[in-house]
């Protein structure tokens, strides 16, 4: 009895020790190579939640959003998903946000806090007046000069506030030979003052130019001016 266990038990250890890890088979199941993805292709796709979605920082709509899908060409993997845009079902569905301790009730759009700002001078022209006159080159203008805090996230113009009022020259404006702003008559024959004054000096020379010629000038100079 004794020797046929010592026997088995012999046995039992040689086939234990036959037996290596090498042995072991692997497992079909486990990939050996992850995919790289080199290989992709698209699909353009959209969506209609159905309810109001926000819009804008202003309006909400029932909106149909549009997007690609982005896939592997060799494992079929759904890589990314990108957003194109978003346009409203219908025009008529656009609606102001109604805010309600900073959110709207409708969408749950949440109002900007305007963390981050810039500010800038916008300029803004003013009426003429005639108290300011005109000349060759222009006619002037009040221009009124507004501080504008605008942010940088949302684009929203945060406040404006008028800081000064500036007076510049702006070109004259000709419609049917007057200048709409200021009503001065346009000289289309421009005549210079050397012209003029050539003309006088060589009258005064001794030569006796034509003077209905350098009073025709000086009118036109006058109109001119």
């Amino acid at each position: 009895m004794l020797k046929k266990l010592l026997a088995c038990c012999l046995s039992l250890m040689l086939v234990l020790g036959c037996v290596t890890p090498a042995a072991v088979a692997e497992d079909p199941s486990t990939p050996t190579d992850l995919c790289q993805h080199l290989n992709t292709y698209t699909v353009q796709c959209s969506e209609n939640p159905g309810n109001y979605e926000p819009y804008n920082s202003k309006q909400h709509a029932d909106c149909i959003y549009y997007y690609n899908e982005i896939y592997c060409s060799d494992c079929k993997a759904l890589i990314d998903t990108v957003f194109v845009r978003q346009e409203p079902v219908d025009l008529s569905t656009l609606a102001d946000h109604v805010f309600v301790d900073g959110k709207c009730s409708v969408c749950d759009y949440e109002a900007c806090k305007h963390a981050n700002t810039e500010t800038h001078e916008v300029k803004v022209d003013g009426s003429y007046s005639s108290d300011y006159g005109y000349d060759v080159s222009g006619h002037l203008i009040d221009v009124f000069v507004y501080e504008e805090v605008v942010c940088k996230d949302c684009g929203e113009t945060v406040s404006s506030t008028l800081v000064r009022t500036d007076r510049e020259t702006r070109a004259h404006t000709y419609v049917g030979g007057y200048c709409s702003v200021c009503g001065r008559k346009e000289c289309l024959h421009p005549i210079s003052m050397s012209k003029i004054k050539d003309k006088l000096s060589t009258h005064l020379s001794g030569h006796k130019p034509d003077r209905k010629a350098i009073y025709d000038d000086f009118d036109a100079l006058e109109a001119y001016g």
